[in-house]
């Protein structure tokens, strides 16, 4: 079963056919499994990681310079 979607292009279609290889339904193809095959950010795992720990702060910067 083949699902037709149309679809409207933003720059010129021979640009798009010279980027793609010739293939231009394979290459949008491709594009469209690489976008929905992404995991979505683990953003728990992001906040969990240990902070960095500067060295200085801006008080001792501050007073360092006077």
């Amino acid at each position: 079963m083949t699902e037709t979607i149309t679809i409207r292009l933003r720059r010129p279609k021979s640009e798009l056919l010279k980027k793609s290889g010739g293939n231009l339904n394979r290459w949008l193809n491709g594009l469209i499994e690489q976008a929905l095959d992404q995991p979505a950010p683990d953003w728990d795992a992001h906040f969990r990681r240990p902070r960095r720990r500067f060295r200085y702060t801006a008080d001792e910067v501050r007073s360092a310079g006077r």
